[in-house]
């Protein structure tokens, strides 16, 4: 039995397309938290009660809230007035916070290792350089979901409730 190649237009579409930008939005925002939670447990382990450590995972526990009330929003599809853009532009401004503190991480977690590389064994060394690549994929990870994310705006307007 021979298939006509009409029958198989309907699956020429991109994956990239096959989702609404609601829904990428929240997988986004969702992947973010994962992220945020991730990096946090490791700086908890790996550096304890430091004070920078604290004040970072200070500023990623702010970008978790923000990410976990745009996941919300996303999953509800409505405006609750004009809190939809509130909330749209704070995660906007989560992202470019997570952004900064990726770049600082980056950066500072080798100066740790180079500061104690007479102390760090062989494991914590690699510990370190792992969280070191962990915020580095988190900052690219920034700079890919802030396109789709700011594209939300005019998706909510005219499509949430």
């Amino acid at each position: 039995m021979e298939e006509s190649g009409a029958e198989f237009a309907n699956f020429d579409v991109h994956p990239k397309d096959r989702l609404s930008p609601t829904t990428k939005a929240g997988l986004y925002s969702t992947l973010q938290i994962l992220l945020i939670i991730t990096t946090n447990a490791a700086l908890i382990a790996l550096m304890g009660d430091r004070r920078v450590a604290t004040i970072v995972i200070g500023f990623q526990s702010f970008c978790l809230v923000l990410a976990f009330f745009f996941t919300v929003l996303c999953v509800a599809r409505r405006k609750w007035g004009r809190l939809f853009d509130v909330l749209l532009h704070a995660y906007l401004i989560s992202i470019l916070l997570m952004t900064l503190i990726s770049f600082f991480a980056v950066i500072f977690i080798p100066l740790i290792m180079i500061q104690s590389y007479r102390t760090l064994s062989l494991g914590q060394s690699a510990a370190y350089l792992l969280l070191a690549a962990t915020y580095a994929c988190s900052l690219a990870y920034q700079f890919w979901q802030k396109q789709p994310v700011e594209n939300m705006l005019d998706y909510m307007q005219h499509h949430f409730k």
